[in-house]
């Protein structure tokens, strides 16, 4: 077939009878009239018989014209139109082939829907729909398919396939394997892809973006359009159209897992851990009674949650577990199966430790026992008999203290220090600030100037260094008492406190401690206060840098108190230890799509590194290469393909040759259980943007801008037709004179 023309308006072509209007003129003006003859007309009658045969030409002519023109008229109205490029196209301009880019969103999202059909399903259907209509109407058009998770620059994501012969085939074979995953649309980043991936200037491309348009990819908080989605949409507007094809539903119910952690700051083997999972309702009613359960390995544990969630409520599902053994721990906190299945489950790795080490700095060491100022603390953090409290301890005096290593303590206890040289003040900082814990017990050595002028700052520096507060004197005497007060019940050192019977508080009798003000500027905030009227800080802390610092205003021996004899020393002082000590920097989880970076460490692990993803990517080994990094120069092992959550487990081996295990946890991002949706008619409304709709039988298909239309061109032949009509009429009309001789005069016929 030369060519397939089609026409937009067909009902109009009935319009083509009236081109029958000039015939029937004609007709009606050769109809015969009466003949007179009169000598007069001789002469004309002779001029007609010789100009008969170029006057009927004329006429047929101009009759042909007057008809070519109403059929123009008619057939301009109609709007013919080609969808092949074929001659009649290219005869009349047509615009080449068409290079198509299919952003198809892949995340996590995606496989939420209506029913049992998921949106990348009804997503899926539209591309297919779409190639194959391609290969029958427009064959020299270009497709590129691209996930929006995952948009390579460079790599297979951006393949280019004609939908010529066959190559549409492997298009759609390709688009029939792939599924939503587990990470999160890229707007921005897939648009800059498909742009660096074409730099014809001159190709017609046109963007079909195919997604279920969730909010928290488009819309920031307030409601506003993403800058960068902004950015991206009007940077792709410049080179071609953007269609944004909607195939998402409105929202449905949703439970999902949004975080796990660990209550303490380190996992200790032996010791009870409250672990807790933050479980959160995205869903448009409420839900009651959800079950959250627990894994330990191989170990299930449920729970519930009381309280009705209503909608965008988040509530807190705890439960305890003890480790035996330690090592990293792989655990994780899931709800009942719903409609967007990935989101259930929250994964983390936790590092059990057999103990948390700490090192107490004695400022007034003697040989006799329970008189020095660190013995009841010692004997309270790590008493004696077989069952370990989960802590260790090292006893130094403040001279011996300058020559310790701190890398290897998780914590330090200052305990009546008279004063620390600068050097080893600034490593106490460093050690802080990277997370470490820091606990100070004052006493009759400790000057409160000196204290101010090495921990708490002067001038502009002053409460931005370790100490929570600004000393002043040494308020009690030996005559004299006060109980404890009323703690704060929502600071995790005295939390435990909540139900307990006050009278407690009057089983420790302080004769004398420092009396601290709170700046009123920084972090510092009082947890325990004294029980008389000006209720001054007993206990207060801060965070500096990743660690945290506490001050107990008095001893820890007990020449300034009987704390020592109370319950409440032993209970304080471990829920102390909890609060400060250095979290382990393995206790994390990453979101898939984050790539998983191991740094080498030659003495831990040999050359030879591997990463086991899981069963989702196939579950098989993959040998990793290490890289230099460019900033720290460093070697480093990465692995970038991480699409589906779950526990990869990285495998090496000790420079001795020991295998090595470690598990990763990757995790589906939260925000993915938000099936809100954004602002469709705000997206439509930016410059070069269409919108199409799923449930829309135009979505997805070559439309106007895909074919050939022509009624550009008649009209321009309509108005050429008509002006030759012109012409022709009136120089038929005024044929030069053509004499005819008659008796010595000039005789003119038209």
């Amino acid at each position: 077939m030369i060519f397939a023309l089609s026409f937009t308006n067909p009902a109009l072509l009935g319009g083509m009878a009236l081109a029958s209007i000039p015939i029937i003129i004609h007709i009606l003006n050769r109809r015969r009239f009466k003949t007179m003859d009169w000598a007069a007309m001789d002469f004309l009658l002779q001029a007609a018989v010789r100009n008969k045969r170029r006057v009927r030409l004329e006429n047929l002519l101009l009759l042909a014209l007057r008809t070519l023109l109403v059929l123009l008229l008619i057939a301009t109205v109609a709007r013919p139109f080609t969808k092949k490029e074929d001659a009649l196209a290219s005869l009349f301009g047509s615009e080449g082939a068409t290079e198509r880019v299919i952003l198809l969103d892949d995340s996590h999202s995606m496989r939420a829907g209506q029913g049992n059909r998921s949106a990348f399903a009804t997503g899926k259907q539209l591309v297919t729909r779409l190639v194959e209509r391609l290969h029958k109407e427009r064959a020299n058009d270009r497709v590129t398919l691209v996930l929006g998770t995952r948009p390579y620059r460079g790599g297979e994501g951006l393949a280019r396939v004609a939908v010529a012969s066959g190559n549409y085939r492997k298009l759609l074979r390709s688009l029939d394997t792939a599924r939503a995953g587990d990470g999160v649309f890229h707007v921005r980043r897939s648009i800059d892809a498909i742009l660096d991936g074409y730099q014809d200037k001159n190709a017609r491309v046109v963007l079909h973006v195919v997604s279920d348009f969730r909010r928290h990819d488009w819309m920031g908080p307030d409601g506003s359009l993403l800058p960068e989605a902004r950015t991206a949409l009007a940077a792709f507007s410049q080179r071609g159209e953007v269609r944004l094809v909607d195939v998402g539903s409105n929202p449905v119910d949703n439970i999902g897992v949004v975080g796990l952690e660990a209550s303490q700051r380190a996992v200790i083997a032996g010791v009870p851990t409250t672990f807790r999972a933050e479980v959160k309702n995205y869903g448009p009613g409420p839900a009651s009674n959800v079950q959250v359960t627990f894994k330990f390995g191989v170990t299930t544990l449920s729970t519930r949650i009381e309280r009705t969630l209503q909608p965008g409520d988040v509530a807190t599902a705890k439960i305890d577990y003890v480790f035996r053994k330690e090592g990293p721990a792989t655990i994780a906190a899931r709800v009942p199966t719903d409609v967007l299945p990935g989101d259930d489950e929250f994964r983390r790795v936790v590092s059990v430790r057999r103990s948390a080490h700490f090192l107490l700095v004695d400022g007034e060491r003697e040989q006799e026992a329970y008189r020095s100022e660190t013995d009841f603390l010692a004997a309270a953090l790590m008493p004696p008999g077989k069952r370990s409290s989960g802590v260790t301890v090292d006893v130094v005096t403040e001279h011996a203290f300058s020559g310790r290593d701190l890398a290897v303590y998780d914590g330090v206890f200052l305990c009546n220090v008279y004063r620390l040289p600068p050097d080893r003040v600034k490593a106490l900082e460093d050690f802080v600030r990277a997370g470490g814990g820091l606990v100070f017990f004052l006493g009759d050595q400790v000057d409160p100037q000196v204290y101010n002028a090495t921990f708490y700052g002067r001038g502009a520096n002053a409460g931005k260094m370790l100490l929570p507060l600004y000393l002043r004197d040494v308020e009690g005497s030996t005559r004299d008492y006060v109980h404890l007060g009323a703690p704060d019940l929502d600071h995790p050192v005295t939390r435990f406190l909540r139900g307990i019977n006050p009278i407690i508080f009057r089983t420790v009798s302080v004769q004398r401690y420092v009396r601290g003000d709170v700046p009123s500027q920084g972090e510092a905030r009082v947890i325990l206060s004294y029980g008389d009227e000006e209720g001054l800080p007993a206990i207060a802390e801060k965070s500096y840098g990743d660690g945290r610092v506490l001050l107990f205003t008095t001893a820890a021996d007990d020449e300034w108190s009987d704390f020592t004899r109370s319950p409440l020393y032993l209970m304080l002082l471990h829920e102390t230890v909890k609060y400060v000590v250095r979290p382990d920097a393995s206790d994390s989880t990453i979101f898939v799509g984050t790539p998983i970076s191991i740094p080498y460490e030659p003495a831990k692990m040999g050359p030879r590194v591997g990463i086991v993803p899981p069963a989702a990517l196939g579950g098989s080994e993959i040998r990793l290469t290490s890289a230099q990094d460019k900033i720290t120069k460093k070697l480093s092992y990465t692995f970038v393909k991480t699409d589906a959550a779950g526990f990869y487990t990285l495998k090496t081996r000790t420079p001795e040759g020991e295998s090595v295990e470690r598990p990763i946890a990757v995790n589906v991002n939260p925000v993915e259980g938000n099936l809100k949706r954004a602002d469709l008619n705000a997206l439509a409304a930016l410059p070069g943007v269409t919108l199409e709709r799923a449930t829309e039988d135009a979505a997805l298909q070559t439309d106007d801008s895909d074919r050939t239309e022509f009624w550009r061109t008649l009209v321009y032949l309509m108005i050429a037709v008509a002006a030759l009509e012109t012409f022709l009429a009136w120089r038929f009309g005024h044929h030069k004179k053509e004499g005819i001789a008659a008796k010595g005069k000039q005789v003119f016929v038209r």
